[in-house]
């Protein structure tokens, strides 16, 4: 099992991804989680939550307001102490994996980004390898915040602070696209998640190996009385891409965006940048007779 010596550096690997009225650091808005995969700061998360940011930022720049995106890091210092670090964001990258000889049988949205939390960094982080297996019914963690805001609080009166990120536990419950894919491409969880819960690290709470990216919930109606709305509730059962289907691409466009920027994050080149890279992949696809 799992223990709290891994647990503690888990948590310090994760941060909650979100925005800041500009030059200001406490958080304006908590849209998601990441994870660092690599002591200099670079960092995985879901595409979406980075859209999320970008739509927010949009909406509040025609309104006259300007935001900066940002990563908000906890830090313990002692039993008693920690501090909240608000690390601006200028660089991230999405990435489009081509295999060709799998046609429909990966999504076409792969919803993972790749970035860099901005200046000189020396951060704990986790390692993004294959996995070794990934079975139905493994027991598994996930960390991150849920909730957005919920999870991160830096001035409720009510309920109190909360800066550290939450930890919650389940099982791998199904695989994509079967439950005897050798390598599957997704992960179906029993694990309840919310708005805020995507990009977190999906773990093997045995071999402690991150197997995946939390992306998506299965989403339940909301109902008004009697009448069931369009509307969905943002609260299910999440699921995420896995290792499997995407360390190759991501090692990939890690050792790019090394040779974009230097240490402290600053463009190597004046060239613009573009947002979205395509890579091709590796990866071997179920048989089906």
């Amino acid at each position: 099992m799992i223990t709290r010596e891994k647990i503690l550096h888990l948590k310090s690997c994760c941060f909650a991804l979100g925005l800041t009225k500009k030059n200001e650091s406490k958080p304006y808005a908590i849209c998601g989680t990441g994870f660092i995969i690599d002591s200099e700061g670079y960092f995985v998360t879901a595409e979406h939550v980075v859209d999320g940011m970008e739509s927010i930022l949009k909406r509040e720049k025609s309104l006259g307001n300007e935001l900066e995106h940002r990563g908000f890091l906890f830090k313990n210092i002692d039993d008693e102490h920690g501090q909240l670090t608000s690390i601006k964001i200028d660089h991230g990258r999405n990435i489009e994996i081509s295999i060709p000889e799998l046609g429909d049988n990966i999504p076409l949205d792969h919803d993972f980004t790749v970035g860099r939390l901005s200046g000189k960094h020396n951060l704990p982080f986790l390692k993004f390898d294959k996995p070794t297996k990934i079975d139905v019914y493994d027991e598994i963690i996930m960390c991150g915040y849920p909730g957005g805001s919920l999870s991160l609080r830096t001035s409720d009166y009510l309920s109190g602070n909360r800066y550290s990120p939450v930890l919650q536990s389940g099982h791998v419950s199904s695989l994509f696209p079967t439950d005897y894919s050798k390598n599957p491409y997704g992960i179906q969880t029993d694990i309840i998640g919310t708005g805020g819960s995507s990009g977190s690290p999906i773990i093997d709470a045995n071999s402690e190996q991150v197997i995946g990216i939390a992306q998506k919930v299965i989403t339940a109606d909301v109902n008004v009385g009697i009448n069931t709305t369009y509307a969905s509730a943002k609260i299910g059962l999440v699921w995420g891409i896995s290792n499997y289907f995407i360390t190759d691409a991501l090692q990939n466009m890690l050792a790019i965006l090394k040779k974009e920027f230097d240490k402290n994050g600053v463009p190597l080149s004046n060239d613009e940048l573009p947002e979205t890279v395509k890579l091709d992949g590796k990866f071997i696809p179920p048989k089906f007779d």
